[in-house]
């Protein structure tokens, strides 16, 4: 029998979790979109500026909102049902590094005057979106962390987020064989 605590569901080692099907449904999401992009990926015009683009915009989303905890330490974390912070230092410098992150994608686009210099190619992009999806993934899945239902379904978005990105660049990356370095 589950019991409510505090708004965190707590159940019994004999019963499911009352948000398993919610669970079993994003990763049902997330299945079909691969089936669905995998069965499409003749047709797939997206290019890799397209995807760079996407990627760095996600980036500078996740950046603004961490570089956001500096002046609204409570505010943020409070918003998004996400853990509690006792100092912004380290999401700080995160929000940096996705930032970051962001403009070397843009710098390997075609449409700007430091494209010479070689930014984040979407390998480099893909690996980093899957790494970090799958330490979220584990935080989600192990960490015990006790979140309201707006923290667990912020941070699954951010892991369907980076999953289905991640599967996309992949794929846009293999289709061009791998020459997104040759200038």
């Amino acid at each position: 029998m589950a019991v409510a605590d505090n708004s965190t569901l707590k159940t019994t080692d004999t019963n499911k979790s009352p948000y398993e099907t919610f669970y079993k449904g994003i990763f049902n999401i997330y299945v079909i979109g691969v089936i669905l992009i995998y069965q499409n990926i003749k047709g797939l015009t997206m290019s890799k500026d397209d995807l760079l683009w996407i990627d760095a915009f996600i980036n500078f989303s996740l950046g603004i909102l961490l570089l956001l905890v500096i002046p609204f330490p409570d505010y943020i974390p409070n918003l998004l049902g996400v853990p509690e912070i006792n100092h912004p230092f380290y999401p700080s410098i995160m929000g940096g590094v996705f930032i970051g992150i962001g403009f070397a994608l843009l710098i390997e686009t075609g449409d700007n005057k430091f494209h010479n210099l070689g930014g984040l190619g979407l390998g480099g992009a893909a690996i980093i979106n899957v790494c970090g999806g799958l330490v979220l993934f584990g935080w989600l899945l192990a960490g015990k962390l006790e979140l309201p239902p707006t923290g667990k379904l912020f941070l699954w978005g951010i892991v369907m987020i980076l999953c289905c990105i991640s599967t996309i660049e992949i794929i846009v990356y293999r289709k061009q064989g791998n020459n997104t370095h040759q200038r």
